[in-house]
């Protein structure tokens, strides 16, 4: 890739333990900053957030999914990366191809991965959902164009079927779509309204899907947690403002609750919000993350032995960055260069002790 990115940023990375220990059901994971970015778990009961995985193939991670293994996959401008829960090893499992600009992913039943990319976000349908073998990177067009203007979040319903946020920047109404995996057929769920620009998207048990809306992009506290009806696509505002300054991640834990990353560096907490009531309350410390983005809990099939322990400290400061790479879609600058096809390199990286 040749595009060129240019930002500075002022953050703080703080320091954190390499945890090594077995993925249990209700582990969160979260995908972290910049300088370097981050992927970190979350304990359920007391909040603690400890380091995973840092650096190395990460350039802007996003998207996070767990496989039946325990293995988590994060989409990353850079690709799609695969870390191990145990010991931080990073390994490139899918790049380029017909990647643009991975945003979301998702895992179907027989653990295919299925990509959400907001193409070269420039108002026109250039988005694109993409299927990647998980072994051999081997990508797949699935659908593409159509109303896939800026496709960012993506999950998939108890019949198969994906579930797309896409906020549409200059191109219209933000919306969600429903994507046949098959087919690629595309059909509106829901559309304008309370959403302005939608990011991670989750199902709960019911079939209701919740929205993480940005809104605005500057400072204020104008995020909202959006309900949608899988069958009228009508929408109800369940919780905004307060915490929700750039909400971009959301998960549901097995009670119910809603747990959401937000960008922001205000609160720099992870978030929970009563989807009954709207309530929302802080379940780790405030500044525990730099830029928190994507979000997943651990299903109860996810299962890793435990191995050692590492110790990574790490330090931030004041810094203009320069990446071959690009920024996630809102932060980098638009650009239509052609993107050629490599073949599939794999590398990896384990974190010293």
């Amino acid at each position: 890739m040749k595009r060129l990115a240019y930002s500075v940023c002022l953050f703080l990375v703080l320091s954190g333990k390499v945890t090594a220990g077995p993925i249990t059901a209700g582990d969160i994971f979260v995908t972290d900053g910049i300088f370097p970015s981050r992927l970190s778990r979350v304990e359920p009961s007391t909040g603690a957030v400890t380091t995973v995985s840092s650096g190395g193939l990460f350039v802007n991670p996003f998207g996070i999914a767990i496989a039946a293994d325990g293995n988590i996959f994060v989409a990353d401008t850079a690709g799609v990366i695969q870390v191990s829960p145990t010991s931080g090893t990073q390994s490139l499992v899918s790049e380029d191809g017909f990647f643009v600009s991975p945003v979301g992913i998702a895992i179907a039943a027989n653990g295919d991965l299925l990509i959400a990319d907001t193409g070269n976000f420039n108002g026109l349908p250039d988005g694109r959902i993409i299927r990647v073998d998980p072994t051999t990177g081997t990508q797949t067009l699935v659908s593409s164009g159509g109303s896939l203007i800026d496709p960012a979040g993506i999950a998939i319903a108890a019949n198969g079927a994906l579930l797309i946020t896409d906020f549409a920047f200059l191109g219209g109404a933000a919306h969600v779509l429903r994507v046949d995996p098959i087919t690629g057929s595309q059909a509106l769920v829901s559309a304008g309204g309370s959403l302005v620009n939608p990011l991670g998207i989750a199902i709960a048990a019911n079939g209701d899907i919740f929205v993480a809306d940005r809104v605005g992009v500057a400072l204020l506290p104008d995020g909202r947690i959006v309900r949608i009806d899988s069958s009228t696509g009508a929408q109800t505002v369940i919780s905004s403002g307060g915490n929700l300054f750039d909400p971009t991640g959301i998960a549901i834990t097995a009670n119910g609750n809603i747990l959401v990353a937000d960008l922001s560096t205000i609160t720099r907490a992870l978030i929970q919000v009563d989807q009954n009531t709207g309530t929302q309350s802080l379940i780790t410390a405030p500044d525990s993350f730099s830029q928190a983005r994507g979000i997943v809990v651990a299903p109860s099939s996810a299962t890793i032995p435990e191995p050692g322990s590492l110790l990574l400290v790490s330090v931030g400061l004041f810094v203009l960055y320069w990446s071959r790479k690009k920024y996630f879609p809102w932060e980098r600058i638009a650009n239509n260069s052609t993107h050629r096809r490599r073949s599939k390199r794999t590398r990896s990286r384990t974190l010293a002790p």
